[in-house]
């Protein structure tokens, strides 16, 4: 992807030891300090190595590239453009009203028009700034201010110590600068679409995020149509209706681990869906996620398929949280396709739009009987259900007593661990 580095700048990255910014590596373990060189890295490795242990235990600590706070001493600040959308609730009127049932990030989330700029109208001299943040000699000709592309960050390899037989520059791969920031982004990110997880599911029972990801959803819909491509999807699991007339479901899925080699990005996509859960904790209802399915990217072909009204997890199989991605550009409400959720006790109803990098998280038992509306155009979706540790524990000891294994039935009941490890953002 080509950056627009006309609008794009970043401040002070430089050697940690002697203040230049040519030819900057980055600490492979923190990944926030950066060197000119292995032979500078090494010297300043007894200085770094407390701090870069601190910074790896300690959650919250990483540099953060947005400020709103407007301090001299902050030199970024990432626009980030307002795109709250509210959710229309229809009432069994047939009305349309606007509720507080579906909420989404009011602080908006939009990637491809983020600029970074120098947002603080008040500057520290050059020579206060070099006082004040550096250490050993600085070119004194060299701007404050570095475009990326002028950059040529590397990353550190060997992890935790240095080894002392990495001594070249040509052992230090690559690195991103740009990424690194993108991802911490996305991290601070994940932590406030948990605030609001958290707030609209026990309050309403369902949360909708729009722009998870950003400019990062083109990647995780190019690994979908490469699945579809190479033929692996089959049709969803149906379900004759007694007449035998109508199928409960006309989708085509398959289910993915995301460490596929086709998978990478839909990977991406699902280790910040667990990122997110893990920052919930256990002010998830009375709920402790320990666990989660496979990830089932589906594909309605359009011609009117859709999903008769049901339940995820009517019986107690462990599913307590529902949470879907769309992937569907420029999407038009007149083709179908809407999600609709009849909340239980709740005289209205909730119609979602499929619409692209949305994300939705509802509770996945019958507090909310959902329908896919019949869709007469291509509508993708990739849906991981989330475990409760108590009732999975109970369904699995309830099913052995049947004398069959839980696994070994069907693909929603195949718990996986949460791809945390896996995550390729900042820790």
């Amino acid at each position: 992807m080509e950056r627009d580095t006309d609008s794009i700048s970043i401040c002070r990255y430089i050697c940690e030891l002697c203040g230049t910014f040519e030819n900057l590596k980055v600490c492979g373990k923190c990944r926030s300090t950066y060197y000119c060189c292995r032979e500078h890295q090494k010297s300043h490795w007894k200085v770094h190595k407390k701090q870069c242990s601190s910074f790896v235990q300690t959650e919250g600590q990483h540099p953060r590239l947005s400020s709103s706070q407007g301090n001299a001493g902050s030199r970024t600040k990432i626009d980030l453009s307002s795109n709250c959308r509210s959710i229309a609730v229809n009432n069994s009127t047939g009305q349309s009203s606007r509720q507080p049932l579906l909420t989404n990030d009011d602080a908006g989330h939009q990637f491809a028009s983020m600029n970074i700029h120098e947002g603080d109208e008040t500057y520290k001299s050059e020579e206060n700034l070099q006082q004040e943040h550096f250490t050993g000699a600085v070119d004194s000709n060299t701007n404050s201010v570095v475009d990326v592309k002028e950059l040529t960050p590397f990353l550190n390899t060997y992890g935790a110590d240095p080894d002392p037989s990495l001594d070249t520059v040509s052992n230090m791969a690559p690195y991103d600068t740009f990424a690194i920031d993108l991802q911490r982004q996305q991290q601070e990110r994940n932590r406030q679409v948990a605030e609001l997880v958290v707030k609209d599911l026990n309050d309403f029972g369902i949360c909708v995020v729009d722009n998870f990801l950003g400019q990062k959803g083109d990647q995780v819909l190019a690994d979908v149509k490469k699945l579809q491509q190479s033929g692996v999807f089959q049709d969803g699991q149906l379900v004759v209706s007694r007449n035998e007339t109508a199928t409960v479901r006309g989708d085509k899925i398959t289910w993915v681990e995301g460490t596929e080699t086709v998978c990478q990005n839909i990977g991406d996509l699902i280790s910040n869906m667990d990122t997110v859960l893990m920052h919930c904790g256990d002010r998830l209802g009375k709920y402790h996620i320990n666990g989660r399915t496979k990830a089932m990217v589906a594909c309605y072909p359009g011609h009117g398929t859709g999903y008769v009204k049901h339940v995820d997890n009517p019986n107690g199989d462990g599913r307590c949280i529902t949470c879907i991605y769309y992937l569907n550009k420029n999407w038009d409400p007149s083709v179908g396709g809407t999600l609709r959720i009849t909340p239980d006790g709740c005289s209205g109803v909730a119609n979602i739009e499929p619409i692209f990098d949305r994300l939705i998280f509802f509770w996945s038992d019958r507090r909310n009987p959902h329908q896919v509306m019949p869709s007469y155009s291509r509508r993708y979706a990739i849906t991981v259900w989330y475990f409760d540790a108590e009732e999975r524990a109970m369904a699995r000891r309830r099913l052995k007593q049947g004398g069959r294994l839980l696994e070994a039935t069907n693909p929603k009941e195949t718990s996986v661990p949460l791809n945390l490890k896996k995550n390729r953002n900042i820790p």
